[in-house]
């Protein structure tokens, strides 16, 4: 036996020895036979015991992996997962007969209420015995609670000394085996360039050269390949280590706590996070920050503060009417297409807002219309039922087209932009502006305007229910991620695209007489460039024009950003020719980031 192996021998012998000592201690700890300050000098002498082994380190070259170490931590996490295992067998038990049984029963009652072929008499025939075993089962459950409370106090305490370690082993294990990997990559690509080198002044010509380049690439790409797999595959094993404690976690009463929870998340975050991942998911959002703090200090400095209550305020008032915008082309989106009409069904449906809600009489291009004589609670109904009405069939008409004739929704809905705006100056175009009554105006959007913000949050809750807990928001994102996948799976098409363009004109609708209530006055023109905002609002809230993915979140956020974006703009006094240009950038560049994520994937 050399020097080298007598050192680990004897290190071995320390090491055991030591967390024996170390073990049982906290054993007794967790059993509270022994005090937190006995547990302290157990932990004390544990940590003296470490540096010991740290001066045997002496007759080992720094460059060899310490296999003395390594068994410390084995025999450790080896004795902490037998004590898991035990305690794991006890609270199983303790809650065989009871938690588990309710459990069970409670189930079983469940299903027999659900059964539809047969009688309620029959069904309380079949849930009366299972009542009676739920009652004994109950009494179980009360008389073991602080044992299973004990138990499961114990074993969260040793598994969480588990975690500590076999975590902490795993990271050392697999940084050494990671490290090992590159430094024989780091040999095998020198004597490959050395073999490369000696070979190439043997080739008497360029055809050899070539070839012999392509080989020498080919075994680099090879090695760095097989080192690449390792480096993964000792990532992988980290998060695998630190994931199996939580497992063990979860076994203690089926389920995670908040704090659990936290932990998992923020280790995730930590563990996977990647620069260039990071940059390319987020790297517009922070453009965009940049943006607003330099906008902040020209309007501190012009004199005018931006970061007000008084923005914060508008912005929120501002941004809830063209939500509805934003959720209704989000649909659209998610199949793949876009809606060119937002700008002129907010006008109409904002004229019609207007002109209901007047409360006066108009000369149009077909006659006069006197508003004075319905009464107001009729004429809200009227213009909100007529709103929705007008904006919903001009969408489900460029549904249908898109739908049965498989035409691009750009074109279906450029169509009907210049339908409703024809159709609109035809009928009105004598008429400069509508104006809201501002007793009405007053009663929709409040004094201030914050009523508009809880229509808003209305919209976003009902819109995130159908889009996240319905059927027909399942088969929307199926077919936007793929129509001919969808339709082979029974998914029908056809009616979930009408569905998604009915929803999208509903959203107008609503919006527009909402927006109609915010500016008091509109007419046919009433809020030209709309569909671009809408449209940006859902690039910049992570919704892809490839179809099928998105957020209701991120359209809320993007809408949010881009109405910030543009009130900054106009708060700091910027051309509005150079707003368009501004505008015009960010659409690009969200596209664009879009379209990175979208081929990285491939």
């Amino acid at each position: 036996m050399n020097k080298t192996q007598m050192n680990i021998t004897q290190k071995k012998k320390v090491v055991e020895a030591s967390h024996k000592k170390y073990i049982d201690a906290t054993i007794k700890f967790a059993n509270k036979q022994i005090s937190k300050d006995e547990y302290k000098n157990a932990c004390h002498e544990f940590a003296l015991t470490k540096k010991e082994i740290l001066s045997l380190n002496s007759d080992l070259s720094s460059k060899d992996y310490d296999p003395a170490i390594s068994f410390a931590y084995e025999f450790e996490i080896e004795k902490d997962s037998k004590e898991v295992e035990k305690e794991l067998t006890k609270l199983t038990a303790l809650r065989k007969d009871g938690e588990d049984k309710v459990r069970f029963i409670k189930e079983e009652i469940r299903n027999i209420r659900l059964r539809k072929n047969i009688t309620s008499l029959e069904k309380n025939e079949l849930i009366k015995p299972l009542r009676l075993q739920l009652i004994e089962a109950k009494a179980v459950a009360k008389e073991n609670k602080a044992a299973v409370k004990a138990s499961s106090s114990k074993l969260r305490f040793i598994i969480k000394k588990l975690g500590k370690i076999s975590f902490y082993y795993s990271k050392v294990t697999n940084n050494h085996n990671r490290k090992v990997a590159k430094n024989l990559l780091n040999e095998k690509i020198n004597k490959e360039q050395e073999d490369y080198l000696s070979k190439l002044k043997t080739c008497s010509n360029k055809k050899e050269q070539r070839i012999l380049k392509a080989e020498h690439n080919s075994k680099l790409n090879e090695y760095r390949r097989d080192y690449q797999e390792i480096k993964t595959k000792c990532h992988d094993e980290i998060g695998s280590a630190f994931a199996n404690v939580y497992s063990l976690v979860k076994k203690i009463n089926n389920k995670y706590n908040i704090q659990d929870k936290i932990n998992i998340k923020l280790f995730d975050i930590k563990h996977n996070f990647k620069l260039a991942t990071f940059l390319r998911k987020y790297s517009l959002y922070i453009v965009i920050l940049i943006f607003f703090v330099v906008c902040a200090i020209i309007a501190q400095l012009q004199g005018n503060p931006l970061l007000t209550f008084r923005t914060l305020e508008t912005i929120c008032i501002q941004s809830s009417t063209k939500v509805f915008f934003s959720l209704g082309v989000a649909g659209l989106i998610l199949l793949g297409g876009t809606d060119l009409s937002i700008g002129r069904m907010t006008g109409m449906a904002a004229s019609f807002s207007c002109l209901f809600l007047s409360q006066l009489v108009y000369e149009t291009n077909f006659g006069t219309i006197d508003m004075s004589i319905i009464p107001q609670a009729l004429a809200i109904f009227l213009g909100l039922l007529v709103c929705v009405l007008s904006t919903t069939l001009f969408s489900t008409i460029a549904g249908f087209f898109t739908a049965k004739f498989k035409i691009h929704p750009f074109i279906t809905t450029l169509s009907t932009q210049l339908l409703i705006y024809g159709l609109m100056m035809v009928c009105f175009s004598q008429v400069p502006a509508f104006t809201m009554n501002s007793d009405i105006k007053v009663g929709i959007v409040g004094e201030l305007g914050w009523q508009l913000v809880i229509y808003a949050v209305i919209a976003i809750v009902l819109i995130w229910l159908i889009w996240n807990k319905t059927k027909f928001g399942k088969h929307m994102y199926a077919v936007g991620d793929n129509k001919e996948a969808a339709k082979v799976s029974g998914i029908n098409v056809f009616w979930i695209t009408m569905g998604v363009f009915i929803m999208a004109g509903v959203l107008y609708g609503v919006g527009g007489f909402l927006e109609g209530a915010r500016i008091g006055n509109a007419n046919p023109s009433t809020a030209l460039g709309t569909e671009l905002d809408a449209i940006a609002a859902c690039v910049i809230g992570g919704i892809s024009f490839s179809g099928g993915k998105g957020k209701v979140s991120g359209a809320v956020i993007g809408t949010l950003v881009f109405s910030t974006l543009t009130y900054c703009l106009t708060f700091i006094g910027l051309d509005i020719n150079y707003q368009f240009i501004f505008k015009g950038v960010i659409i690009l560049a969200a596209v664009c980031f879009d379209s990175l994520k979208f081929l990285k994937k491939q």
